[in-house]
């Protein structure tokens, strides 16, 4: 969970983020989208899921173990165009295109 520098109701965003982070959370996730998150230790399967990965030798990663992914999240925040870029983004997002 994340929270936007500048939220409108950066109180709120923060309870929320937190809220989802807890074990009733976890459960409802789980329970309403029907999928799993082994990440989530409270969610009913994390511990079956994980020792399954563990055994079969797997790697999780996430997007950004990326060294592209890690370039652009470094071109948005570091660089004119991709501020410019960002804002262009939040714009049409707020007007809905």
């Amino acid at each position: 969970m994340i929270v936007r520098t500048n939220a409108p109701h950066l109180n709120a965003a923060k309870l929320w983020a937190l809220f989802n982070t807890g074990p009733e959370a976890q459960r409802i996730w789980e329970r309403e989208l029907n999928k799993m998150n082994f990440s989530y230790p409270q969610q009913s399967r994390a511990a079956e899921i994980k020792k399954l990965i563990d055994d079969s030798g797997a790697t999780v990663v996430n997007w950004v173990e990326n060294e592209e992914t890690m370039k652009l999240m470094s071109w948005l925040y570091t660089s004119k165009e991709g501020e410019a870029y960002q804002k262009r983004l939040t714009s049409a997002l707020r007007e809905g295109r």
